[in-house]
């Protein structure tokens, strides 16, 4: 693992890590291999010099959608506004159409704030690479409209970030 120089966020890493190994291992209902992508982009974020707040936000990104955890765990763990950002991240599993759930993740990305739309571009940039492995072209175009969505949505708040500009040079490379 990469040589952490910021001994407070390397210790609340290690306990999110932790944290999500643990959630993941005993009620992941999602295929996806969640722990390693999220120490991905908890990483990518940390190595970016993002604050604290979008590092640990990055690791438990997924555990709401994927896991039993829930915001209130979240917040006895890590505080309210860890708890805050992962909800914000957290797509409306009684939504059902995919476009339609992604406009609202959005929105509500949109709202919380540029912490949310940062560990989202994290988020997207570190999945991008796997899309290919999509089972289905119907999930590929959902996912391409979805990549599309957030560079356009998002590019006003915060298109002069690095990693925004990465995410959108992985994009074009992957079109």
């Amino acid at each position: 693992m990469y040589w952490l120089q910021n001994r407070e966020t390397e210790l609340e890493m290690n306990h999110a890590i932790i944290f999500l190994a643990k959630h993941v291992e005993a009620s992941c209902h999602n295929p996806k291999p969640i722990v390693t992508h999220s120490v991905m982009v908890g990483t990518t974020l940390y190595e970016l010099g993002y604050s604290n707040t979008c590092v640990i936000g990055g690791l438990l990104h997924d555990l709401i959608e994927d896991t039993v955890v829930t915001k209130t765990m979240i917040a006895q763990e890590f505080g309210q506004e860890i708890a805050d950002l992962v909800a914000a991240l957290s797509f409306d599993s009684a939504i059902t159409d995919y476009l339609t759930q992604t406009k609202s993740l959005f929105n509500q990305i949109r709202q919380y704030g540029t912490d949310a739309m940062i560990v989202k571009c994290a988020d997207l940039y570190c999945n991008l690479p796997f899309l290919d492995f999509a089972q289905t072209e119907q999930l590929k175009e959902n996912l391409k409209r979805k990549y599309q969505l957030f560079i356009s949505e998002f590019r006003e708040y915060i298109g002069s970030e690095n990693l925004f500009l990465k995410l959108e040079k992985r994009l074009n490379s992957w079109k």
